[in-house]
């Protein structure tokens, strides 16, 4: 299936394009050293106004830590990197945010954040006792940005069609494409097919019908559905500037991948980890694959004295 255009970005997961390694290490007392490492794509000379870019989108900011380095064997990437030093199992918290997206401020997309959170808990005593290694990415306020702009997308373009419709019915209208856009993306991340696409199209453009027929009676809803689905499916550059405009960092975290490594003080006692070697648990995923529910990472050990 050909994805839509519109949220080209919110979707795909394509490697290699900007790639997060994290290296972390769990100390037996509750503390340890986590390096984050940023590697993004960018061919030939950078001029300066891409590294604002990568530090906008991604919050690199030189005062949370984020430091450039320059690498001569890899002329073609900016990287950027973090390091930390944990005392003791509570500080890890103050890694939350560290892998963060977010929203343009004084925009619709102000509230909307990618971010991480991360806790370590100890429990137990004596040869009980134990360490668990919880991390979390989630997207806040994401879909109802998107839906937003499909709304708003959709709406401007049936106003053009039917000019005739009054403020009412194009708040009414809006209102209709954004309910909408919420179950339109949940298709498409489902990959649930053309069958599925086209009874959704048809069910939007009967009910849009409904509110545009009472201004314009020979409005058809064959003509609507091809009209949204235009909007849907093809209105890659006027729906990409939009997200662009509102979220910096977004068509960056569609080809985003993240590599951690977390090393424990001995043997993984449990993990939803993707593979474990020795005492270290690994894991991979797109950063997009937060964008219906969170990624979480787990990992259990038990602490020797």
């Amino acid at each position: 299936m050909t994805r839509p255009a519109l949220v080209l970005a919110l979707l795909l997961a394509l490697a290699g394009c900007q790639h997060y390694s994290v290296e972390a290490t769990l100390d037996a007392d509750g503390g340890g050293r986590r390096v984050c490492e940023l590697v993004c794509d960018a061919p030939g000379p950078t001029p300066e106004a891409t590294v604002t870019h990568f530090r906008e989108g991604f919050a690199l900011s030189e005062a949370s830590g984020w430091r450039r380095v320059d690498r001569d064997e890899e002329p073609q990437h900016l990287v950027f990197r973090r390091e930390r030093e944990l005392a003791r199992a509570a500080d890890w918290s103050s890694l939350d945010g560290e892998i963060a997206v977010p929203g343009r401020p004084g925009t619709e997309a102000a509230g909307v954040l990618f971010s991480n959170s991360v806790q370590v808990e100890a429990s137990g005593e004596g040869e009980e006792r134990t360490l668990s290694y919880r991390e979390r990415f989630e997207w806040r306020g994401i879909l109802p940005a998107a839906s937003a702009l499909i709304a708003e997308l959709g709406g401007a373009a049936l106003a053009a069609d039917y000019p005739a419709l009054d403020a009412p019915a194009r708040a009414e209208l809006r209102g209709l494409l954004a309910g909408a856009g919420l179950r339109y993306i949940a298709l498409e991340q489902e990959d649930a097919g053309e069958p599925a696409y086209e009874t959704f199209l048809a069910a939007l453009a009967e009910q849009a019908r409904a509110i545009i027929a009472r201004q314009h009676p020979t409005a058809t809803a064959p003509a609507i559905a091809e009209r949204l689905h235009r909007v849907l499916r093809g209105a890659a550059e006027e729906g990409s500037a939009l997200f662009a405009e509102r979220l910096p960092g977004l068509d960056l975290v569609a080809a985003t991948d993240l590599s951690f490594r977390l090393t424990l003080p001995g043997p993984v006692l449990e993990t939803n980890a993707d593979r474990v070697e020795g005492n270290t648990a690994i894991w991979q995923f797109g950063l997009s694959d937060a964008l219906l529910e969170p990624v979480q990472l787990y990992a259990k050990v038990r602490v020797e004295h």
